[in-house]
């Protein structure tokens, strides 16, 4: 893919139930119209019927255009036993490095676009960079507070994460007999 632009945002950090959804998309430069036609905004701004609509259309689009999204769910289970010796801003890190890399064909060009979940957005660019490794290196990095609300290409991630976790609560809610 020619100069990807990826933006990477989650779903769930800090609810009680239900897993924590990161997703990492990544788009040429040149499509970020596409999302911006396709009228894409930071989930918490848009109807669930709305956020639908769109997460197919990016859907189709991702399959059509060959963009690439990379999506981790990291269950409860999972989150309990990392925060045993971490924290969740660390495991924020990890699940971003990993959903990066699923969404990466190869480690250079690359702009990142990252709603930065750490209270020093520097720190969580850096250590997100880290994690990926030297590959990264020359790598453009911009992370920001809100960069789902701010950013075209991490909106769509946004709302991809979304649309996932809410399709696994509703699973969950089938299972369980409870409507969360």
């Amino acid at each position: 893919m020619k100069d990807p632009h990826v933006g990477v945002d989650e779903a769930g950090r800090g609810p009680a139930i239900g897993p924590l959804v990161v997703c990492a998309l990544s788009v040429p430069k040149n499509d970020r119209s596409i999302l911006e036609e396709l009228g894409v905004r930071d989930s918490k701004v848009l109807n669930k019927k709305r956020r639908m609509e769109v997460y197919m259309e990016i859907i189709s689009y991702a399959d059509s255009r060959g963009w690439k999204v990379g999506l981790i769910h990291c269950n409860a289970a999972e989150i309990d036993h990392w925060m045993e010796t971490g924290t969740l801003n660390s495991l924020e890190v990890q699940l971003f490095a990993e959903a990066i890399l699923l969404a990466t064909d190869e480690l250079s060009g690359c702009t990142l676009f990252l709603d930065a979940c750490d209270v020093d957005e520097v720190r969580f660019a850096r250590n997100v960079s880290s994690k990926i490794g030297e590959g990264c290196a020359p790598w453009e990095i911009y992370s920001e507070h809100k960069m789902d609300s701010k950013d075209v290409v991490t909106g769509a991630a946004s709302i991809v994460a979304k649309v996932n976790r809410d399709i696994s609560m509703e699973e969950l809610s089938r299972e369980l007999g409870i409507d969360f």
